[in-house]
């Protein structure tokens, strides 16, 4: 603030420099305080100007008579003058214009874009943007406020947001059960402008939690790992190696740790393997930007684990080198406890933990990173175990013979070295982008939202392993539904019932089911699944998977026959290049550390801990000769056991992917929601308790994408045909867009002799055969919704009939074309479902009306045609060798598989036929 109490961001806004004004607001810039009541800003510009206009005339008065020589000031003076006089002459005007701006200004307009969301049981969040106009002064700030009453009196509560480089706030600690309202308003230096209400205007704070009371999977669990991290600690016994602390987070920097002295010179270098034989073995893998660390012979670093290693598979040993990857730095203090068994996988863990102490002390870093999942195997049975790290500083690393190579000089180097690609060097090199792109990406977490994942397994005998996308490894193929992560207990009873029984949704309701049916689709198209299979899956619907406080997952799940693949089974996703399977063990171990890595660190050091004293503890009881010794022993296995048992506990409450893989291949219990009930709600959430009983007797058209499809567990409505509650309704006219995918909720309006209900996204319709309209009906001016019916495209197909008539013929779905200016897309085209007494004049009206409802909304009302003008209408057969027009009163069905080959088309008589072509007409 200068002398006279103005910011840097005062003299932008006032002088309306808007690009400065937004760089010093995104930088932290501030209003003066003691421009913030009533006229002072005005009163102190008017002063401001003032004396600067005084002080130009006195100065300049000063100038002229120096000048002229009628004063008794030298010239160094009147130079000073002069510069002072410009100064003030600068600052007037300053001034001046920034009275101006503030005269000119006014208070901002309302925000735009003001949103509602649910982000928990106790607080909502509220997004806006900035107003369509500022009104000659920049916005330095927002108002926020709510309430229980949409009056806003009294108020709950009210906030300023300053930070407009984030446009939300976050409503905490709000009642239980309670609806809130929301405004915001904008403030410039003429205050605050009028308020804007959110969208939806009240939100209730919920949970999807509510409806089962159903607590969250780690709630609690961290503070439980500790817990038992105290009875581990007291309970070992006084030889043991003391634990580390798991809450001591405080550790020196890298280069802190990295301590030369003389002892370090005397000690033995490891002695990294040039030709790897038969046997086991431990690569270290170490880049920094696009170079590789190799060894002065131009290899990767290679200790020798077990030359005579007999065992079939080290799958069990690589997850427990997973847990190890958490805790490098006491690897030494297990390694000393290790060395205290006898067992045979023991003895070979321990020479694991020999080699990983080697790769330390050799490369003189102790974090080595993190284990690939996929051992490299060679046809001479030799094993790799390879783990990879980003080394940031290449200073850090030690190896003195060490060099920085990049990726191609190596290879290059490899196939001079050898021509077998199978050699365990070149399958080493071979797979390096793979392994830094896998420790690149398996850390990354998804950005805040609701996602859907797809889960797919596979079993071998060996191991169970899950699908997963090799972009993002950690986490199941997903989508993402939405920005905001928490479903709100209406829109979880709206997912649970959608399987029992159909009833009218509410505006956040029908939003998440547009939303899920969208997120659906796009699953599939990402996974290159068929849409005729999306009737045989399923959703997850025991929880709502909370990934981390920012992120959750609704789960969709194949059926019980194809939810779990052996290798080798022809499955489509087994093929996908972009996906891979990884063994559960190993997923787990990788998403936990990227979405809760201290529950995970605390878990990889309990269980190793534990898992040791055990072995020791039964070490000990088979040793023990007298009575109390083999008492205390004893004692000390039990100890150890119940510290395991309560350590499983913990653990099997996070292990979320073990929990629905026996829930998707439970057999007896053929759980979870099946998504042709996700879609059904589109066609149906209008009706009021319909059964599924009832609807599971008539076809469900699922409209997905440009494809559709009839179930097939449908019978009786295949025969009639009918999709109502009404016994007047015989027939269905689907409009759609195939951009457009599901409805929501559905109006029912009157035109002519068709009733029609028309749905938010498909407008579904029913012409009734009575000629008077329904008593619920309304009319299509007050109740007609066509804001998601603006873009209408064709397609490719040009046949008219698009399903196969019924076995009695009564009925057909045909597809009809508006080859009339219609002020909307090109080649718009609309489905109907006819029976034996529709006529072509009744789909005339039917779609002329409808398409004039459409750009009267759209504010196109000059493209409407009036009633009158609706005789000028026809109904147009195109055949490949001819066209027709039909008569009025000619009934489409009974053209028969005339249907089935020609294009339908509504078209303005006088401009498209001649006179000849209009005669032909009369014969149909």
């Amino acid at each position: 603030i200068n002398m006279e109490g103005l910011t840097v961001l005062d003299i932008a806004v006032m002088t309306n420099n808007i690009p400065m004004a937004k760089m010093l607001l995104s930088k932290g810039a501030r209003e003066s305080p003691v421009f913030q009541k009533g006229e002072c800003r005005l009163q102190r510009l008017e002063s401001l100007v003032t004396e600067a206009e005084k002080n130009v005339i006195d100065l300049t008065a000063i100038v002229l008579n120096g000048s002229s020589g009628n004063s008794n000031i030298s010239p160094v003076q009147l130079k000073e003058t002069e510069k002072q006089l410009g100064h003030w002459e600068f600052r007037h005007r300053l001034l001046k214009r920034m009275k101006a701006g503030y005269n000119y200004a006014k208070p901002p307009e309302a925000p735009t874009n003001v949103q509602l969301e649910v982000t928990s049981s106790s607080s909502l969040r509220v997004s806006f943007a900035e107003p369509q106009s500022h009104n000659g002064a920049v916005v330095t700030k927002y108002k926020v406020q709510w309430s229980t009453s949409d009056s806003f009196v009294p108020l709950s509560g009210e906030a300023i947001v300053e930070d407009l480089t984030h446009l939300e706030y976050e409503l905490s600690d709000l009642a239980k059960g309670s609806p809130y309202y929301v405004r915001v308003c904008a403030w410039n230096v003429k205050g605050y402008g009028s308020y804007s209400c959110s969208n939806p205007p009240s939100a209730t704070a919920s949970s999807w939690q509510e409806v089962n009371d159903v607590p969250s999977r780690l709630e609690g669990k961290v503070a439980s790992l500790y817990t038992l991290y105290c009875q581990v600690k007291k309970s070992r016994p006084p030889d043991s190696t003391e634990m580390k602390d798991v809450l001591n987070k405080e550790s020196d920097s890298p280069m802190q740790k990295k301590r030369i002295s003389i002892k370090s010179f005397f000690n033995s270098t490891p002695k990294f393997q040039k030709c790897v034989k038969r046997g086991v073995y431990m690569a270290c893998l170490l880049y920094c930007k696009d170079k590789i660390l190799v060894t002065s012979d131009e290899l990767l670093p290679i200790i020798e684990v077990d030359e005579m290693f007999s065992g079939p598979t080290v799958h069990t040993d690589l997850f427990w080198l997973l847990r190890i990857s958490c805790m490098w730095e006491e690897v030494k203090i297990l390694k000393q406890d290790m060395e205290k068994t006898s067992s045979a996988r023991s003895t070979f863990r321990c020479k694991l933990l020999q080699a990983i102490v080697s790769l330390q002390t050799g490369l003189g870093i102790q974090d080595l990173g993190q284990f690939f999942h996929q051992p490299i195997r060679d046809t001479n049975s030799s094993i790799i175990l390879t783990v990879v790290n980003h080394i940031r500083d290449p200073r850090l690393v030690t190896l003195g013979s060490s060099k920085w190579v990049t990726l191609g000089k190596l290879a290059r180097r490899q196939s001079l070295l050898t021509h077998d690609l199978t050699d365990a060097n070149s399958l080493l090199v071979n797979a390096v982008p793979d392994m830094v792109l896998y420790h690149q990406v398996s850390r990354i977490c998804l950005p805040r939202g609701l996602y859907l994942g797809y889960v797919k397994l596979q079993a071998s005998i060996e191991v169970l392993k899950v699908l997963v996308m090799n972009k993002a490894p950690n986490c199941v193929p997903h989508v993402k539904i939405r920005d905001c992560p928490n479903v709100t207990r209406d829109e979880w009873e709206w997912l649970l019932k959608s399987d029992r029984f159909v009833e009218n949704m509410n505006y956040a309701q029908a939003s998440f089911q547009q939303l899920l049916t969208d997120a659906i689709k796009k699953l599939f198209a990402q996974l290159d699944l068929p849409e005729d299979t999306i009737t045989k899956h399923r959703i997850y619907d025991l929880e709502v998977l909370e990934l981390s406080p920012s992120v959750a997952m609704i789960l969709v799940l194949p059926s019980i026959e194809d939810v779990c693949i052996v290798p080798g089974y022809p499955d489509s996703l087994a093929k996908k290049a972009d996906c891979s399977f990884l063994p559960v063990q190993i997923f787990e171990s990788i998403h936990m550390q990227a979405y809760k890595p201290e529950f995970f660190s605390m878990y990889a050091r309990l269980s190793t801990v534990v898992e040791m004293d055990g072995i020791l503890a039964h070490q000990g009881h088979r040793e023990a000769f007298s009575t109390e010794e083999l008492s205390k022993t004893k004692e000390q296995v039990e100890v150890t056991k119940q510290l395991q048992q309560n350590l499983d506990k913990i653990w099997k409450c996070a292990r979320w992917i073990r929990d629905i893989t026996s829930y998707a291949r439970n057999r007896e219990k053929k759980a979870g929601i099946g998504l042709s009930y996700v879609f059904l709600s589109n066609t149906v959430s209008s009706n009021k308790c319909i059964s599924v009983s009832d609807t599971m007797q008539k076809p469900l058209r699922l409209n997905i994408g440009q494809n559709s499809y009839l179930s097939t567990s449908t019978t009786d409505f295949l025969q009639s045909g009918r999709l109502s509650d009404s016994s007047d309704q015989r027939c269905i006219a689907k409009f759609y867009d195939p951009n457009e995918e599901t409805p929501h909720s559905s109006d029912i309006i009157s035109i002519g002799r068709a009733s029609i209900r028309h749905q938010d996204k498909d407008a579904t319709f029913y012409l009734s055969s009575s000629e008077s309209t329904p008593s619920h009906c309304s009319t299509p001016q007050n109740r007609f919704s066509t804001s998601s019916l603006s873009s209408m495209s064709s397609s490719s197909s040009t046949t008219a009939m698009e399903y196969a008539q019924s076995q009695n013929s009564s009925f057909a779905i045909i597809k009809v074309h508006a080859m009339y200016d219609t002020g909307l897309n090109k080649n718009v085209n609309m489905k109907l479902h006819i029976t034996e007494q529709t006529t072509s004049r009744d789909i005339i009206n039917l779609i002329v009306r409808h398409l004039n409802t459409i750009v009267k909304k759209k504010g196109k009302g000059n493209y409407a045609y009036s009633e009158e003008s609706l005789n000028n209408f026809c109904l147009v057969i195109k055949l490949p060798d001819h066209e027709q027009v039909l008569t009025d009163d000619c009934r489409l069905l009974c053209l028969g598989e005339l249907l089935q080959t020609a294009k339908i088309c509504v078209t303005i008589l006088g401009t498209v036929f001649s006179t000849q072509d209009m005669g032909q007409a009369t014969v149909v």
